[in-house]
């Protein structure tokens, strides 16, 4: 190195610095994201499948396999990444599965959930494709089991994308070094050091960094694809984030009202049942149907039927605390469950929505109200009995109120 000049040396030491950072960060970058991102598809997959092991317990131990399968086909129509999903029961027998070709025995044995685990993990390969079987465990484990089958595909792509562009920066910082080492040097070394922090950032799982280079050149145009690809990586991590939200609210959720469906109203109730038996604290069932709401239909229309719907469902909502859970109950039938809420309180809220649908909507409601007493054995007995309270008060003239204790 002594018969070389100044700007030489500068320029060899320049391209050595950053050459090394460059394929340290390159391999810290790749090690980094890679773990962020497989741990973010672990939990993104734990969630699904303890969604599923949650409104898997029902149709389980009632035997509506059905309905389990088609719950399972749903969810994993939803997610592209999803290579599986099956349901077992504690004697490994197969209870619902998406297998287009029949469910694959070996896959039984690939991840078993041990005695007290809230969840396990398992590489396993199929064919090409390498998989992470997630298994949780219903009702603690004690009826089954849910195994997600997640593609790690993605992140392999994400990576490469990620490898790629450190490619293309140790490239053009390289080039530019040969050109102009001191003059360029001065240039380079701001928005490579940039660069550099958001790339560590990045792989640190903050995919909303920006990367602020202002100059013309390669380097900016990287930055530029650089904040692109981050801004798309972050537009993916949301869409699918939204997408699970999405998922859940559709399937717990009345699409017309916005209430809550008979899935939901079925959990609800079973909480509040339980809670019930075992403190004593008291709830309530207001089950209501609009009066003569065929006529109207005939006379108005579907559509504007829906929309009064839709205005019927809003005053429900607007009439009831947070704690307390609207539904819509089948057609033209609604029915509400009022939280740590006796006989007479829950009649003073259905009076309210009474008055209130009759004075704003210009409609007529029958209501049937009942509450829970220590002799009731099931959760449905509280909602028969303001079944038949509802049907006395379309009996006795309807727009009106009557009670079931």
């Amino acid at each position: 190195m002594g018969t070389l000049n100044l700007k030489a040396k500068i320029l060899m030491m320049t391209a050595g610095v950053v050459m090394m950072s460059a394929v340290s960060m390159m391999f810290f970058v790749k090690t980094a994201l890679y773990q962020k991102l497989f741990i973010k598809l672990q939990e993104r997959g734990f969630s699904i499948a303890t969604y599923i092991a949650e409104y898997s317990i029902a149709p389980i131990l009632t035997e509506q396999f059905f309905e389990l399968e088609m719950m399972a086909r749903d969810v994993k129509s939803s997610e592209e990444d999803i290579e599986y999903i099956c349901i077992l029961n504690n004697d490994g027998e197969v209870l619902a599965h998406t297998f287009e070709e029949g469910f694959p025995v070996d896959l039984k044995s690939a991840n078993i959930i041990g005695a007290g685990q809230t969840r396990s993990v398992q590489a396993v390969k199929m064919g090409t494709k390498d998989i992470l079987d997630i298994a949780v465990p219903v009702l603690k484990g004690e009826v089954g089991s849910i195994h997600l089958g997640l593609s790690r595909d993605s992140i392999k792509r994400d990576i490469n994308d990620i490898v790629m562009l450190m490619l293309w920066i140790i490239t053009a910082v390289m080039s530019a070094g040969v050109v102009a080492a001191i003059f360029l040097s001065k240039t380079i070394t701001r928005p490579v050091s940039e660069l550099a922090e958001a790339v560590r950032i990045v792989g640190c799982g903050d995919l909303g960094h920006i990367v602020h280079v202002s100059t013309h050149d390669e380097i900016g145009q990287l930055a530029d694809h650089f904040n692109k690809m981050t801004k798309d990586l972050k537009k993916r991590e949301d869409e699918l984030e939204n997408l699970i939200k999405e998922t859940k609210e559709l399937s717990l959720h009345d699409p017309l009202t916005g209430l809550a469906n008979r899935r939901l109203m079925d959990y609800v109730l079973e909480t509040e049942f339980a809670r019930a038996r075992r403190t004593e604290y008291p709830f309530s069932v207001i089950m209501l149907d609009i009066d003569y709401f065929k006529n109207y239909n005939d006379t108005y229309g579907h559509t504007v039927g829906d929309k009064m719907l839709v205005n019927l469902a809003k005053i429900i909502s607007r009439e009831v605390r947070h704690v307390d859970l609207g539904v819509r109950y089948g057609g033209e039938e609604f029915l509400i469950i009022l939280s740590e809420t006796g006989l007479s309180e829950a009649c003073e809220v259905a009076e309210r929505i009474r008055r209130e649908v009759e004075e704003e909507a210009g409609i007529t409601i029958s209501l049937g109200v009942s509450s829970y007493n220590h002799n009731m054995m099931e959760k449905q007995e509280i909602i028969s009995r303001a079944d038949e309270a509802l049907l006395r008060a379309k009996q006795k003239g309807r727009n009106r109120i009557e009670v079931t204790v």
